[in-house]
């Protein structure tokens, strides 16, 4: 029952974003030792990941605690925003594990008074798109597992 529950708020949903719970890290010289002259002088071979918070920003208040984040995914640091977060997992989430829940899934929504024909019955499925990136609790994030339940038409959540 669970299950069909949180598949029918997913199927409501514009868009997941499942990797939020990934912490970008600065990246700066070389993690493989190399570089040479240039890290024996101190200079980066890669530029520093710090980009500004995007606005706007929105809080989430759960029982006992609370998230500040950007409402929207993007496909960079730009705060330019591409899809809407319409789902939040909290805790030690594992995009992997959720991946795996909702794959696992049998596409029957009738329990729930949906008709047994598409989009109602869709099954989710991977996706192919850009790596998405999120903002939350004063970090980027980002994440590259995309799914989707149902096909471009007539409707497609993911």
């Amino acid at each position: 029952m669970q299950n069909r529950i949180l598949c029918a708020l997913l199927c409501g949903a514009l868009a997941i974003t499942v990797g939020a719970c990934q912490k970008l890290t600065n990246i700066v010289g070389s993690s493989d030792g190399g570089g040479g002259d240039l890290q024996a002088q101190g200079m980066a071979l890669r530029p520093v990941i710090n980009p500004p918070a995007p606005t706007p920003l929105t809080t989430i208040v759960f029982v006992e605690k609370s998230l500040t984040l950007w409402p929207f995914t993007s496909n960079d640091f730009s705060g330019t925003p591409q899809d809407p977060i319409n789902l939040v997992f909290v805790g030690k989430c594992d995009p992997r594990r959720i991946r795996a829940a909702l794959m696992a899934l049998d596409g029957d929504r009738t329990a729930l008074g949906f008709p047994p024909v598409p989009p109602f019955n869709a099954r989710w499925k991977d996706a192919i798109g850009d790596v998405q990136s999120g903002y939350g609790d004063g970090a980027w994030t980002g994440g590259v597992i995309q799914l989707a339940c149902g096909d471009y038409g007539p409707a497609r959540f993911h």
